[in-house]
Order: C-alpha cells, then structure tokens, then sequence
C-alpha cells in the first residue's frame, strides 16, 4: 500500500485551494470554479481561438509549455465556456515569456515557460493560484491526477469543446512509460493514462496543469507536453515533470509573491519496480564486416648489396645553427626494372641577420630554414621508397 504525505515548504499566501471543486479525451464537463488556476492563452487578436492551457502561479505569473505559440498575447483566467464571457473572468496580457534556456524543440526536452502578465490578478473562487511540486517530490504508479483543459475531444476532431472539460487518469511509472514510448521519451518528464486509453489530453491541451489532491489542497506534478495520438490505448499522455524546475521557476517569477512549492512524497513500494516490459525489441539486423587486405612482396635478390648515398648541400647556414647530413641505406629493386629518379628539392630564399638579442627574430629566420631541410629530406624520402 502507498499513501501520499504532504510537507509545506514555505509559508504562502494561498494555493491550491478550490472551494467550488465537487469532486479532455474521455472526459467530463467541469463545473464553473472546479479549477480556478487554469488559463486559456489566446494569440494577438482578442477572443481569437484559444492555442494552449496553463496555470497561475501567483497573481502575476502563469506557468505553461515552451512549445506554445510564441505570439501568445493574451490570457483568460476564471473562464469557463469557450466562447462566452461570464462576469466572474478577467483578461491580462503577456508581457514576457520566458522559456526554459535549455528547451529543446526537436525532443521536447525542457519543455516549460512562464508568462508575465500585464498587471496583478485579483484572487477569488474562480481564480487561485495553484501549489507546485518542489524538488525531490515523487508520485508512485498508480497516483491518481487530474487535467483540465479547452481541447479537442478525440483524435482528428479538430473542434474545440464548447466548456472547460476535466479527466481523471493515473500516474504510469517511469518503467511502463518507456516500455510504451521507447524512442523519444525527454529525460525530465513524467507519464499519466490508462492502458486501456480512452481518457487522455489532445491539442489545445498543452500547457496546462496536471495535479494530484491531498488533503484540500491541489499540487501540479505535470505540464501537458507531448504524446502519441490523443487517449490510444498503451500510449500514455507525456508531462514536463513540474518538481525539477523549483529553482528555475523561484529564480524567474521575481515580482509578487513567491509561487507555493509543496512537497509530495509517496510512501510505500512503487508498483513500477516490479514491472517488466513484454514489448517486443526492435528488431536488429546485424552485418558482418568484411575485410580483404592484399599484401606483395618483392624480395630482395641473393648476394647482392645496394647502397644509395645522399648528400645534401644546405644553404648558408645562420650563426648558431647545426646541420646534419644523413646516409641511407636501401633494399634493391628487382632486377630488370629500371628507375629514374628525379629530385628537385628548392631551398627557401632568405636574407641573412645580424645576431639580435630579439629571439622572436632569429626564431623566425631559423624556422624557415629548418623547413627547407625537412622539405629536402621529405623529398629524398619519397624518391628512395619508390626505388624500394
């Protein structure tokens, strides 16, 4: 058996709180003021459609994914119909949204932003901040959470919904999760559905809160990120896991107060321990390389010694340098062959210097001759292998 425990980090003001609370893909219809921490984002054009969902964190900041629109202007908080307004909503404008700096957008790895909005909101029971998982939280399998949000229905029923809609799912271990999506699974998230399906998020849904309940409080563990399909069975829906961004988000949302960070800790053993992935691997095909080196040797004839005498003439040498003139010695050709070397080694033009005390000069001139001698001898080298 597991339990949830719930430890207060800090001292808040208010969060996770949902008087009006009685109690998406499968879902139900919300009743008003259910989730009062849920925001609709909409782009430029005032009561143009809404894109993504998110959560006020404090009376002036709103946490949702980095892979929403970035033309995100305004936003509704204490909405409950899609369309109509209702008296008890208010609208602030973005101002800032700052993305996590390490967000990806081709993995959907660090996939969480903040906006600023305009002004501060006031709190009521159809707008409340909600608390936030702090760092080092855990949530076993099996957890029961919660998503609300304006998005589509089902699978390829680009319509949204004409209410908030709210949907109950469990927590999928970490095990289970990649055992379902083993390809692109991001590092920093966390996984929720059923196996069955039938009950997930969908577009228009990303960014917005997931949460678990203790006590009377409610805590987001999740962002809406990604997933394959909306509710597919043995496909669970994939979240930014809110626990590991407590430093970044603290450090970001400077103005007003400080979001409410809450420890969830799960008690008990974790059923996704005992769980074994029955997937089939991907299959591998194996190639063997194959390599084929072809060796020929040409000995050298009997009694018969070749000696090859270089001699090399440098040019007028600098004070203070030496030069070494070397003798090789080769193996013989086959016979009956005939070659013609021929060795054209130039040696660079230089001006002879007086003697300085200025060492970065006199390395200078030195160099330049050194590197006509090692141009000689590479020369030679190359000539006398081919006679080899």
């Amino acid at each position: 058996k597991w339990r949830l425990s719930l430890l207060l980090v800090r001292s808040v003001p208010v969060c996770g709180q949902a008087p009006l609370n009685t109690r998406i893909v499968g879902g139900q219809e919300s009743s008003p003021g259910s989730w009062p921490w849920i925001v609709s984002i909409r782009p430029g054009e005032r009561g143009k459609d809404h894109v993504c969902g998110g959560s006020l964190i404090n009376e002036q900041w709103v946490l949702t994914a980095a892979h929403s629109d970035g033309d995100l202007v305004y936003v509704y908080l204490g909405r409950h119909n899609y369309n109509d307004p209702n008296p008890n909503q208010v609208e602030r404008k973005v101002i800032t949204m700052k993305r996590h700096p390490q967000y990806d957008d081709v993995f959907n790895e660090y996939d969480m932003a903040l906006l600023k909005l305009d002004s501060p909101v006031p709190f009521s029971q159809y707008i409340y901040p909600v608390c936030l998982a702090s760092g080092g939280s855990s949530v076993h399998a099996g957890v029961s959470a919660w998503v609300a949000g304006w998005g589509y229905t089902q699978e390829g029923n680009f319509t949204f919904p004409n209410t908030l809609r709210e949907v109950s799912i469990p927590i999928i271990g970490d095990n289970q999760c990649k055992c379902a999506i083993p390809f692109f699974l991001p590092p920093d998230t966390l996984c929720a559905g059923l196996q069955e399906g039938g009950k997930d998020t969908c577009q228009g849904d990303s960014g917005g809160p997931l949460v678990v309940k203790e006590g009377t409080r409610w805590v987001q563990v999740g962002v809406v990120s990604i997933g394959q399909g909306c509710g597919r069975a043995k496909s669970p829906g994939v979240y930014s896991e809110v626990s590991l961004y407590e430093e970044w988000v603290k450090n970001e949302t400077t103005s007003g107060n400080t979001p409410g960070f809450v420890s969830v800790k799960a008690t008990g053993e974790d059923p996704d321990k005992s769980f074994t992935c029955t997937t089939p691997a991907p299959a591998t095909t194996t190639v063997a390389a194959t390599n084929t080196t072809t060796q020929t040797t040409t000995p050298p004839l009997p009694n018969v010694t070749y000696t090859t005498t270089t001699t090399t003439t440098p040019p007028p040498p600098l004070p203070n340098i030496t030069y070494t003139t070397t003798t090789t010695t080769y193996p013989p050709p086959p016979p009956n062959i005939t070659y013609t070397t021929t060795n054209t080694t130039p040696f660079t033009t230089f001006t002879t210097e007086s003697t300085t005390d200025d060492d970065k000069s006199i390395f200078g001139n030195g160099e330049n001759i050194m590197l006509s001698q090692v141009l000689y001898f590479c020369g030679l080298a190359l000539s006398l292998f081919a006679l080899g």
